[in-house]
């Protein structure tokens, strides 16, 4: 799913036109976006038991934080 969908934004946030070599990959999302997001997300993987914590992780949610 592209971060376009998750975020519910339409044909203004394409990223490529397939037979247009000018003017892709122009699109870029705002921290706002990622923040409202990811809690929006984050609220759905608890409500469905899905949602990982850094501490379930262990060691790879150090990696995560590392990066």
């Amino acid at each position: 799913m592209s971060l376009q969908d998750v975020i519910g934004l339409g044909d203004e946030a394409r990223m490529n036109t397939p037979g247009i070599a000018e003017g892709n990959w122009q699109w870029r999302a705002t921290d706002k976006q990622l923040e409202e997001s990811a809690l929006r997300l984050a609220n759905l993987a608890k409500k469905s038991d899905r949602f990982v914590s850094k501490t379930q992780l262990g060691q790879a949610g150090d990696m995560l934080d590392s990066e």
